[in-house]
C-alpha cells in the first residue's frame, strides 16, 4: 500500500475513513502524508489533528514504535524530486493484512487469521497518543501521580519568585485556568525558595540512578582490580614455579606445610615419553601404589616412575608421606627420589634407576 503525493501530477493517496462501522461513505477523519515540515503522517478530523506520527527521521516516524524490525511487513519511505510517500510491503505474501482507518479515527492493521481478521497493531495505543494532549511545554507520561502515596516537592533555592498580582487559591480550578509562572530569576544570595509539586514515584529518581551508577561503578571498578590482583598472583607463582622447576609441599597436600620441602617437577609429557606412553614393554613391576615403569629421559639418565593407580588402595595422604620421608632420607647409598609429576588426576614419583643386585655391592664394590 502506497501513501503520499506525486510532485508532478498532484496526485495525493491518502485515506479516509468510514462515516460509522455500518456506513462506508465518507467520513470525518483522514490519514495522510504531511510534507508542511519534515514529512510526518496525520490522522485529522476534519482540520484538527488527532494524532502524529512525528517527524521522518531518516529510520522511521519518531513517533512510532510498530515501523521497528518484524515478521509481518516492511515499511519505505521514498522522497526524490517526482514524488514523495511510504509505502507497507508485506514480508510473506502468503500472509493477508489490511490498514483501516477507523471510523473514531485509529488507524488499526488485522490479520486474516483462521477465517476471521484478528487485530495485529493500533497505532494509538492509549490516551497519550492523542496530539498534543498536554498543551505547549508539556509532556505526556503513563505514570500516575500515586496519590495515595503522597505528593512530594521538588526544592528549587536562590531564586526571585513569580509574579503574584494574579494569584489565588481555587481548589476546583484546572489547568486551563491557571496562568503562567512568569518573571522568575536567580538571586543566588538572597533568593528564596520554590517547591515544584510532584508525584512520590518521580521525586528523588535522579538521585537514585545516579546512586545505581555509583554503586554499580564502583563494584564493576573492584571486580576488575580483584580479577587483576588474581591474575598477577597467579602469574607470578607459575612464573616462579617455572624459573625453579620445583613444586613445594603444600601443592601436594592443598595446604602450606610447616617446612619449604622442594622437589624437582617433571613434565607430563615427558614422562609419558620416556615410557612410551606408559607401554606395557616399559613396565617392571606393581604394588599397591601402582604400576612402576622403567624409561629413560633425553639426557640418557635412567629413571623409575612409580605411578598412582586410580584404583589403587593408597591414596594423597600415602603419596605425600612418601614424597615427605623420602626425600629426608636422601643418602648416597639409597635409592634417589629425583622428583614428582602432578598433572590432573596424575600423580608419579620418580627415582633413580638401580639395577637388580645386592645393597653390599653398591656399597663395598665386588669381593673376590
Amino acid at each position: 500500500m502506497k501513501l503520499g503525493r506525486n510532485k508532478v501530477t498532484g496526485l495525493d493517496r491518502y485515506m479516509s475513513s468510514w462515516k460509522s462501522f455500518d456506513d462506508p461513505s465518507r467520513g470525518n477523519f483522514t490519514y495522510k502524508l504531511d510534507l508542511g515540515g519534515c514529512p510526518q503522517t496525520l490522522v485529522r478530523n476534519g482540520l484538527v489533528v488527532k494524532f502524529s506520527s512525528g517527524p521522518w527521521n531518516g529510520i522511521r516516524f519518531s513517533g512510532l514504535s510498530l515501523l521497528k524490525s518484524n515478521l509481518v511487513y516492511t515499511y519505505t519511505f521514498i522522497f526524490n524530486e517526482k514524488e514523495i510517500y511510504g509505502i507497507y510491503e508485506l514480508v510473506n505474501n502468503k500472509i493477508i493484512m489490511r490498514l483501516v482507518l477507523s471510523p473514531n479515527g485509529y488507524t488499526q492493521r488485522f490479520t486474516w487469521i483462521d477465517h476471521d481478521w484478528n487485530l495485529y497493531s493500533n497505532t494509538q495505543m492509549d490516551d497519550c497518543d492523542n496530539y498534543a494532549l498536554c498543551g505547549v511545554y508539556g509532556i505526556c507520561k503513563n505514570a500516575s501521580l500515586g496519590c495515595h502515596e503522597g505528593d512530594g516537592f521538588v526544592n528549587y533555592s536562590g531564586l526571585k519568585l513569580p509574579d503574584s498580582q494574579k494569584s489565588w487559591s481555587n481548589e476546583s480550578m484546572n489547568l486551563k485556568e491557571c496562568a503562567s509562572i512568569i518573571d522568575i530569576r536567580e538571586f543566588p544570595e538572597i533568593g528564596q525558595e520554590l517547591y515544584v509539586r510532584m508525584a512520590t514515584s518521580e521525586l528523588g529518581i535522579n538521585s537514585r540512578k545516579r546512586r545505581l551508577t555509583i554503586i554499580s561503578s564502583v563494584s564493576t571498578i573492584g571486580i576488575i582490580l580483584l580479577s587483576l590482583v588474581l591474575t598477577l598472583c597467579i602469574f607470578k607463582k607459575k612464573k616462579q614455579i617455572k624459573r625453579k622447576g620445583n613444586i613445594f609441599l603444600y601443592n601436594l597436600e592443598g595446604r602450606e606445610s610447616e617446612e619449604d620441602l622442594e622437589l624437582p617437577l617433571f613434565n607430563l609429557a615427558t614422562i609419558s615419553s620416556a615410557t612410551n606412553n606408559f607401554s606395557s614393554y616399559n613396565k617392571i613391576g606393581q604394588g599397591s601404589f601402582g604400576p612402576i615403569y622403567k624409561d629413560m629421559l633425553q639426557n640418557g639418565k635412567e629413571i623409575v616412575v612409580k605411578r598412582l593407580s586410580k584404583f589403587s588402595i593408597q591414596g594423597l595422604d600415602e603419596f605425600t608421606n612418601e614424597v615427605i620421608y623420602v626425600s629426608k632420607l636422601q643418602h648416597q647409598n639409597l635409592v634417589k627420589l629425583l622428583g614428582c609429576c602432578i598433572q590432573g588426576e596424575e600423580k608419579m614419583l620418580i627415582y633413580e634407576y638401580m639395577p637388580n643386585k645386592s645393597l653390599n655391592y653398591f656399597i663395598f664394590g665386588l669381593i673376590l
